[in-house]
């Protein structure tokens, strides 16, 4: 057999896994208080508001962010979780701070679904 010159790439490993659930109607409640501006950043916040049902919107991208935060291979985190450091945008998850230079290097992506006033979250951390 003749050497093509490819090598075999290494198979990803999935670091983590994470599942959320999140009832809507909580967030039709938490909306318009303090902890919206606590827990999402700024183009979070703005792309929720304007979503044809922010709570919704709210919903699911808390959701996602907790199946991030319990996603990831963090070795020994002990801190509250820092929210803003988990960043759902369309494109994808981004984790920045002080939770990013915890975590293991990993790839993460998210799916979010809502049915029956529940928004449902799973996130798969994959490293390289």
């Amino acid at each position: 057999m003749a050497d093509t010159g490819a090598r075999a790439t290494p198979a990803a490993i999935i670091a983590g896994v994470g599942v959320d659930l999140v009832a809507v109607d909580r967030w039709r409640r938490l909306v318009g208080g303090g902890i919206v501006r606590r827990w999402f950043d700024a183009v979070e916040r703005d792309r929720c508001r304007a979503a044809p049902d922010p709570a919704r919107a709210f919903a699911e991208v808390f959701a996602a962010k907790e199946a991030v935060f319990k996603a990831l291979p963090l070795s020994g985190w002990t801190g509250a979780v820092p929210w803003r450091d988990i960043h759902i945008a369309p494109a994808g998850v981004r984790v920045d701070g002080a939770l990013a230079a915890a975590c293991a290097p990993a790839h993460v992506q998210v799916r979010v679904a809502t049915t029956a006033g529940v928004a449902h979250a799973f996130a798969i951390a994959v490293s390289p």
